[in-house]
């Protein structure tokens, strides 16, 4: 390799040319890469980012974190170490934390074909078939980093080194948007960015997302080499001892449904609650799925009402309570509307005008049973209403 004076990147001309070119730059790729978060700041940016994307007219999905769960650390990070021959080869294996102890999750994908191992999930694969995908975890833009270059301003800032390789520190800044709207395609980030563009073969070494100023995460090589011959094992799967590897088209053993509402009372190790009457056109569709120990998912049950006039959709989410609270604050860490019904308190949780396209949610507990409403059919005085007549189901 060159040293770093040998070097010369001679503006933003000969920049783009190596990011360009970069994905073509390789034979071969090793590496161990570092993905870390300021979790705050990072929510606070993903935030920002959804916001402006559902101003623009795009759907957004809440997850509700439940009260009493373990909180966020401040920051967290995990480590990827990647084998790459282009173009149909991959090798990853995520090291990550599993209830406290250090663990490896393994993708490799040949051809058509993906395997996968996680100590939540086991081992799955596509067996082959083009109708499942599995993403890779390592990003993208680091071997392609051209995709950025359509709609970023960038700027200079000087030689740097980074991994034992030469590179050329610079900074990115979103450029202004249109008005009008394009047909989608790759998504690009909207906050600034500090990149280190390895300066021989055009690729990532380190990108830094700002947001105000300060990093809220960070994509970076700790190691890299490029055009190696890999043993012939590189891209065999084995799965840990007494692990069955699943194919992913092989219907979920715990998952029942759609199936009669008096089979999944029998089936639910808690009460089912459904509303004592419905317009006549709803039609009710009811689905089970039962406990599952390994990914720490509850039995729950799952009932949808549809109607075709007009078109509605109504879901209660349904399983046991299990002594875990209720959020203090709705999805977005607003306060709950509470309705007082004589099941007890409901909160419902509203969606601002700019978030339209999200559905209101409602959360109530009785009798040891947790229910979620969640529809954007129904104002809040008529979710409340619905709560009011929710009775056992019968069985």
């Amino acid at each position: 390799m060159r040293s770093l004076s040998s070097v010369v990147v001679d503006g933003l001309g000969d920049l783009f040319v190596l990011m360009v070119n970069a994905h073509r730059s390789f034979r071969t790729l090793r590496g161990e890469v570092r993905n870390w978060h300021h979790n705050e700041r990072n929510h606070e940016a993903v935030m920002r980012a959804h916001k402006a994307r559902v101003a623009r007219g795009s759907n957004m999905t809440i997850a509700v974190r439940p009260e009493g769960a373990e909180p966020e650390p401040v920051e967290w990070e995990d480590t990827l170490r990647v084998w790459l021959a282009p173009p149909d080869r991959l090798r990853e294996e995520l090291v990550m934390t599993h209830d406290g102890e250090p663990g490896v999750a393994v993708m490799v994908h040949v051809g058509a074909t993906w395997w996968s191992y996680t100590p939540l999930g086991g081992a799955q694969t596509n067996a082959g078939s083009p109708d499942s995908v599995l993403s890779a975890h390592l990003q993208r833009a680091l071997l392609d980093p051209a995709q950025l270059l359509a709609s970023r301003v960038f700027e200079i800032v000087g030689p740097a080194a980074w991994a034992g390789r030469p590179a050329v520190r610079v900074m990115v800044t979103p450029s202004a948007r249109e008005v009008f709207s394009w047909e989608r395609g790759i998504h690009v980030p909207e906050w600034p960015q500090e990149l280190l563009v390895d300066a021989e073969r055009g690729i990532l070494l380190r990108c830094v997302n700002l947001l105000d100023g300060e990093p809220f995460s960070t994509v970076e090589f700790l190691s890299v080499a490029f055009d190696e011959e890999f043993p012939d094992d590189t891209f065999v799967f084995a799965p840990p001892d007494g692990e069955e590897v699943i194919d992913v088209h092989r219907p979920p053993s715990g998952q029942r449904g759609p199936i009669p509402l008096r089979k999944a009372v029998e089936r639910a190790p808690f009460r089912i609650f459904i509303p004592s009457a419905v317009p006549d056109d709803w039609r009710m569709h009811v689905y089970f799925s039962e406990q599952d120990e390994r990914d720490r998912w509850p039995a729950a049950v799952h009932v949808h009402y549809t109607s075709e006039n007009p078109a509605l959709n109504v879901n209660l989410n349904e399983h046991a309570a299990g002594g875990m609270d209720i959020p203090s604050s709705g999805p977005d860490g607003s306060q709950w509307l509470v309705r007082h019904t004589g099941h007890g308190p409901l909160r419902i949780w509203e969606p601002e005008e700019a978030e339209r396209g999200m559905p209101r949610i409602a959360m109530i507990e009785i009798a040891g049973t947790r229910i979620q409403i969640s529809t954007d059919d129904l104002d809040a005085d008529a979710i409340a209403k619905l709560a009011e007549s929710l009775v056992a189901a019968p069985g």
